[in-house]
């Protein structure tokens, strides 16, 4: 199920106090809905991530697994505690993926026309900065270069992928939802290590050959 960013806006604001909070980072600037933090032509790739283990952002010491409960009013009190500096409405991804009871729901928590916060080069600078353990996945993308983050989607699943075990419906919810109708749109590649990137995800307990299929499925 998709749940749009004004419904993840009200859900949130349900259920979180705003408060004035310690640790600041993210320029006010980069959240605001402004051309100069609009895509330029088109999305270049995607970035899938967790939010434990996130490259730059890592939301610890929980949610550590995505339990059946609501955790993403969690997930966004700890991002702005740990890493913002504006009240801001979004997250620094544009999808995440969460299970709720028994069904997993994609919530548009960032616009989709809006660049993800940060450049490559202040990731290297963060991930020294907060002492953050990169994978050899995530090394090879930033020695490579395919694309700059801020240019990609960002599709988040709230968790561990060290931990949490996934069914296939989430493969399916992110492909089909997160990923296939940016191909098509913006002619995409929609191709795993092309234009398609899991940047510190647990690559023994993901499963990357039924996400490729569902991104496949046009």
């Amino acid at each position: 199920m998709y749940v749009n960013c004004e419904d993840t806006y009200d859900l949130l604001n349900n259920q979180i106090t705003l408060q004035e909070l310690a640790k600041t980072r993210i320029s006010n600037n980069k959240d605001k809905v402004s051309l100069s933090n609009k895509f330029i032509n088109r999305p270049k790739g995607f970035i899938l991530s967790d939010t434990y283990n996130h490259f730059v952002f890592p939301i610890q010491p929980k949610p550590t697994i995505d339990t059946s409960k609501f955790n993403l009013s969690e997930v966004f009190l700890r991002y702005r505690e740990l890493y913002s500096k504006s009240k801001s409405i979004f997250l620094p991804w544009h999808f995440c993926c969460e299970l709720i009871g028994t069904q997993y729901y994609v919530f548009n928590t960032r616009p989709l026309d809006m660049k993800f916060p940060l450049i490559s080069k202040e990731a290297l600078n963060w991930k020294k900065e907060y002492n953050i353990e990169w994978n050899k996945v995530t090394k090879l993308f930033f020695k490579t270069k395919p694309f700059d983050i801020e240019n990609a989607i960002h599709i988040c699943i709230i968790g561990n992928t060290d931990l949490d075990i996934y069914t296939k419906t989430l493969y399916k919810i992110i492909g089909t939802t997160c990923i296939l109708p940016f191909v098509r749109q913006f002619k995409l590649f929609g191709s795993l290590f092309q234009d398609v990137f899991p940047l510190n995800i647990n690559d023994n307990k993901f499963k990357y050959e039924v996400l490729i299929r569902f991104m496949n499925s046009q």
